[in-house]
């Protein structure tokens, strides 16, 4: 019967330290294969043992084979660095196209048109100085922006002014007309009101007919102030009758 043999080296505290680790699996290889001898006998063993040791053999091959791979490689990356690909160089963006995109945003919140000229203006001035530095400067997407805020408004008020002149002009001519008519009809009232006041006074008959001159004492104004803004003619009427004006639609209402 086989006896175990201690195979196992001397402790060696300096080489310990430094031993590889392909030793330290050797060792352990080693020791699991006297133990399967003392376990199976001889026979067994050796067939086992041999198995091991091919296995050992195929794994050192690799191992040297993969150090030699690892070392060609490292040669050649220092034989043939990688070159240095140059970086491109940093872009500016004008100022003039930031204005171009402030002006167009302005004139949609409050400025209209007198944003959106400049807008335009800045905008073409950005695009022709980006495209003539061959890529030193960048923002012609925000010189675009601003030059379509201003084309657009410029646009819309090029359609709104007419139709907002459309609708406020006849609102305003009508409006006037109103204005004047109120002020043509004050007038007849004034003139209705010394009519009245005249015949209490003198005692006149319905029918009666008074001047001018009749009533200019009992006018609360100046008589040559009371002239209708369209220019149509008084008519002071007899006593009983209002007083009418030649213009159309000028008259006294109660």
């Amino acid at each position: 019967m086989l006896r175990p043999v201690n195979m196992k080296p001397q402790k060696n505290p300096a080489q310990s330290r430094t031993r590889p680790r392909s030793h330290e699996v050797h060792y352990k290889h080693m020791m699991f294969v006297v133990n399967a001898v003392r376990r199976v006998g001889f026979r067994k063993g050796a067939v086992h043992v041999l198995d091991i040791s091919q296995n050992l053999l195929a794994s050192s091959h690799l191992s040297s084979q993969n150090r030699v791979n690892t070392k060609e490689n490292i040669m050649n990356e220092e034989s043939f660095p990688q070159p240095n690909v140059p970086q491109p160089p940093q872009q500016d963006t004008p100022g003039i196209a930031i204005a171009s995109l402030i002006l167009g945003i302005l004139g949609f919140v409050c400025l209209g048109p007198l944003a959106a000229i400049p807008a335009i203006v800045c905008g073409h001035m950005a695009k022709s100085r980006i495209k003539k530095s061959s890529g030193a400067l960048k923002g012609d997407g925000m010189a675009l922006a601003g030059l379509i805020l201003g084309y657009v408004q410029i646009g819309l008020m090029v359609i709104l002014i007419p139709l907002w002149a459309a609708v406020t002009i006849p609102a305003f001519v009508h409006a006037h007309d109103k204005v004047q008519a109120v002020q043509c009809e004050n007038n007849l009232k004034q003139i209705h009101f010394a009519k009245e006041e005249l015949a209490a006074r003198q005692n006149l008959p319905s029918g009666a007919v008074v001047g001018p001159d009749d009533i200019n004492d009992y006018l609360s104004m100046d008589p040559a102030m009371m002239k209708c803004p369209k220019g149509g003619v008084y008519s002071i009427n007899p006593i009983g009758e209002p007083p009418t004006c030649s213009y159309e639609g000028h008259e006294i209402t109660f």
